[in-house]
């Protein structure tokens, strides 16, 4: 897909010079099953290194194999943007540290602004948001307002340190946890919205790169218009090739017809949400079926057999407590008291709002997710909305990042899914032609990334990893059945 990139105007100034990193080390203490904890004081705003400053909250587990010199970390950032590295890392490190043979120390962190590390927290708003139908005028109203609700009260608690938490920052934030660990050179592991920490960093600091593996890219030129229209092709895409499969399968869970499943289940939720027991009223709405779906169909860490559960179940007992258990797990970790277990879901908004320039108004929102209904009736007005949305809601001005291209930087690994679900096989071919001397590998599965779900994948990328060496030109790595 040809992607138009919007000007510029912002040079980022003053952050055009480097400047020093921390010295310190981090002090690592035990925090459960074989993993260390820490914690990185670095400047809260690298424009003024000699400011005040935040606590960075660092996870890492050893490796289990070190050599007998000085052992490297696998810096990993899991995306989101809005992931928390410090929660990824528990499930996909055994994974991790056995595609570096235990030779590495793989380490992530909770990026500024998120988790434990200085995070916001406004979740007002996020319940309407969550239960609106983006495919209705009604329901891209609510969101409207729920990310302006989400903005006015973020502003009110947090005010400029909303514009301190954006990818420019956080390349800062990477680099001084390279230092801090004590590494010269960077070696990386990027996975969807982490590919552009990655390609940022790698960008800002050729020289300081070592090994990068970029896993599910997003387009080295972009804005949220295209961005948001891309993920409309990729969730419908993705919808669509897990029914292809879904229908071999003797226990489908959406039936022996799955598409006609899915719609039987999104026609009777948009009729008559259901009252889910035992939660004061709430019912399991469309929007939160959206979320359980696109857990079906990126397949990440056993989401798809997660999701596929809920959804037979109802089918088969027509009790919604399963689906909406997890369809609020996924949006944000709704609590029964209203709370919410994760902020992802404010700094996705604000994030997005400092890396993109472009300002749709809910009007343009309409627009495009009506754009897209011929080519993607089932998933394109949710992916329209869940991505751009926020972007009508921005309180702080744009720091946006700059276009990837650069011959300074030394090889890298990209990994592309031909059936990814949130970012397309497209995207990480653009990122190989602007990162000239990069290496392409696909994987022929299904899902949204690839180390943590391929063995193929996780052991070229592990291989490089150790010892930089590039698989073949046009290497591929075959297809896995859904778990």
């Amino acid at each position: 897909m040809t992607r138009r990139f919007l000007v510029l105007a912002p040079v980022l100034a003053a952050l055009a010079a480097p400047p020093p990193v921390s010295a310190a080390r981090p002090d690592w203490r035990a925090c459960g099953d074989g993993f260390q904890c820490a914690t990185l004081p670095v400047p809260r705003d690298w424009a003024r290194p000699g400011g005040a400053r935040i606590g960075l909250s660092l996870i890492r587990l050893p490796a289990s194999r070190p050599g007998p010199g000085r052992t490297r970390s696998l810096l990993v950032n899991f995306g989101g943007p809005g992931a928390s590295g410090v929660t990824s890392l528990r499930p996909a490190g055994p994974l991790l540290r056995a595609a570096t043979r235990g030779r590495m120390h793989v380490v992530s962190w909770d990026p500024r602004g998120v988790g434990e590390s200085a995070p916001i927290r406004c979740p007002e708003g996020n319940d309407a948001f969550y239960d609106a139908d983006p495919a209705a005028p009604e329901g891209l109203a609510a969101m409207a307002a729920a990310v302006r609700e989400r903005a006015a009260a973020c502003v009110a608690r947090h005010g400029r340190w909303l514009g301190l938490i954006g990818t420019d920052q956080t390349v800062r934030d990477l680099d001084a946890i390279r230092a801090a660990v004590g590494d010269r050179r960077a070696t990386f592991l990027g996975l969807s919205y982490g590919t552009r920490v990655g390609s940022v960093y790698a960008q800002t600091f050729p020289r300081r790169v070592r090994a990068m593996v970029l896993d599910g890219n997003m387009p080295p030129v972009s804005t949220v218009t295209s961005v948001s229209i891309g993920l409309a092709s990729a969730f419908e895409g993705g919808l669509d090739e897990y029914v292809r499969r879904c229908a071999r399968a003797a226990d489908c869970p959406l039936g022996p017809d799955p598409a006609a499943g899915w719609d039987e289940i999104a026609a009777r939720l948009r009729a008559d949400p259901p009252v889910v027991p035992g939660t004061g009223g709430r019912r399991l709405t469309i929007g939160l079926f959206n979320q359980v779906t696109l857990a079906l169909i990126i397949n990440y860490q056993g989401s798809s057999g997660a999701a596929g559960a809920a959804i037979a179940e109802y089918r088969r007992t027509g009790d919604p407590t399963a689906l909406y258990e997890l369809g609020s797990a996924i949006a944000g970790g709704r609590r029964p008291d209203g709370s919410y277990a994760t902020n992802g879901t404010e700094t996705f908004q604000f994030i997005n709002c400092l890396d993109w320039q472009d300002r749709p108004t809910p009007a343009q929102v309409a627009a495009t997710a009506g754009s897209v209904r011929g080519v993607a009736p089932r998933l394109g007005a949710f992916g329209v909305a869940f991505a751009m949305m926020g972007s009508t809601a921005c309180p702080v001005p744009p720091r946006p990042v700059p276009p990837i291209s650069s011959d300074a930087i030394p090889p890298v690994l990209l990994v592309g899914n031909a059936n990814d679900a949130e970012t397309p096989l497209a995207n990480s071919q653009e990122m190989g032609q602007a990162l000239r001397g990069s290496r392409l590998l696909v994987w022929r599965g299904m899902g949204h990334t690839a180390i943590t779900t391929s063995p193929c994948v996780a052991r070229i990328a592990g291989r490089y990893l150790l010892t930089r060496a590039l698989p073949p030109v046009g290497a591929t790595c075959p297809d896995r059945p859904l778990d």
